[in-house]
């Protein structure tokens, strides 16, 4: 997922939210497509945040 959103931009893609972790356990990154589409691509991983 690190190296997808860096790539991107060149293909005409905005960065909305960088690349983030959060500390429940997500990461992710939104972007606007060329036609103005949102896209928010993400994973989800459960760690002491729920303990």
């Amino acid at each position: 997922m690190s190296g997808i959103w860096l790539y991107l931009p060149f293909c005409g893609a905005e960065i909305i939210q960088p690349l983030q972790d959060e500390e429940y356990g997500a990461r992710g990154y939104m972007v606007k497509d060329p036609q103005g589409h949102m896209w928010y691509f993400g994973n989800y991983r459960p760690g002491q945040y729920w303990q």
